[in-house]
């Protein structure tokens, strides 16, 4: 099932997709300067990413545009999906039943998000999914 197609234009290494919040916007950028800066990390930051790669539904497919397109422009053969704490694209952290709950449901989501795209671009090598909680996000980098 997976793209079958040849790489065009400049590599990346990777591709780094995580959410648009506002709050883990220092986060977001710390961690892609950890992954090799903007010339090597391709990335997709949209409102709750990670929940509308793991739903069934059409938003699926509004992502999953975005990654072939930007695996078939550059190769990348590593992912980085990123999900965080009190997201609002999901209702916030009143959805949840607590702070563990909210984990347990977020890594799940990472869990079926990464599954999809295996099998979507089996020739990405290597995958990592992050849980960001808000003492992560909010922590200054100088500390």
């Amino acid at each position: 099932m997976g793209i079958q197609t040849e790489v065009q234009m400049h590599k990346s290494k990777v591709l780094f997709i995580s959410c648009s919040d506002p709050r883990l916007r220092p986060w977001n950028e710390r961690k892609m300067a950890e992954l090799g800066g903007p010339r090597e990390v391709d990335p997709i930051i949209i409102p709750g990413p990670i929940p509308l790669l793991a739903s069934r539904d059409f938003s699926t497919k509004f992502v999953t545009a975005w990654v072939v397109k930007l695996w078939t422009l550059h190769g990348f053969t590593r992912v980085v999906l990123t999900s965080h704490e009190d997201c609002g694209a999901v209702g916030g952290s009143e959805k949840f039943n607590g702070p563990k709950a909210e984990e347990t449901v977020h890594r799940e989501w990472l869990r079926q998000a990464s599954a999809k795209l295996r099998k979507l671009l089996p020739q990405v090598t290597e995958f990592e999914t992050i849980y960001v909680p808000l003492s992560e996000m909010m922590a200054d980098p100088q500390d």
